[in-house]
């Protein structure tokens, strides 16, 4: 996996987790689509 996998990974499970933590109502970050 290259750097910039891992980076694009890290962001996507600090995402999901910042969904899980404050609730799915917080849908401001389009990124996490994917």
């Amino acid at each position: 996996m290259t750097s910039f996998h891992a980076y694009m990974d890290s962001q996507r499970t600090a995402a999901l987790e910042h969904l899980a933590r404050h609730g799915v109502e917080e849908t401001r970050a389009p990124q996490i689509v994917s």
